[in-house]
């Protein structure tokens, strides 16, 4: 049976940032997120699912922030060296052939469940990927945590139709 890797890109990045030291290229650039989501989508390679894509969070307001305007209220902003990684990560993951999703309005995670929900008509298994701290992936399966997608499937279902 076929199977589709959705890698939830944001978490990764994330992850990998807070995971590794500061890694630095010559020129003072910050480099040690990139270094990590190299590794883990190595890993993924070397898997040889048969179909993979890495799916970011859109800039801009979300549905659940819509939903409660205290969603994320306390959250730090991104860190500025976390920030100068974010395009040559995306440089890197197009490089290395990964498809790229991003759904306006909605973040990884709930781009994942969305569609990890949707039954594919040829039977084929799809599995979210997220990197947990511990260094171990969680696999999202479907059927999984289905009553924090409802909203996400709402909002994402015109984007999932395109």
């Amino acid at each position: 049976m076929p199977r589709l890797v959705l890698i939830d890109g944001s978490s990764y990045l994330y992850r990998a940032f807070h995971a590794l030291p500061p890694l630095t290229a010559p020129d003072g650039t910050p480099t040690g997120a990139l270094f990590g989501v190299v590794n883990m989508l190595r890993a993924t390679l070397k898997e040889a699912p048969e179909y993979a894509a890495f799916v970011l969070d859109a800039s801009g307001p979300t549905f659940r922030e819509a939903l409660d305007p205290e969603y994320k209220a306390n959250r730090p902003p991104m860190p500025d060296d976390l920030r100068a990684q974010v395009e040559p990560m995306i440089a890197i993951v197009e490089a290395l052939g990964f498809p790229m999703l991003r759904v306006s309005g909605v973040e990884a995670d709930d781009v994942i469940g969305t569609r990890r929900e949707m039954r594919p008509e040829d039977g084929s298994e799809v599995a979210g990927r997220v990197r947990h701290a511990r260094g171990r992936h969680r696999q999202c399966r479907q059927g999984d945590r289905e009553d924090r997608r409802e909203p996400a499937r709402r909002a994402a279902a015109p984007a999932a139709q395109s």
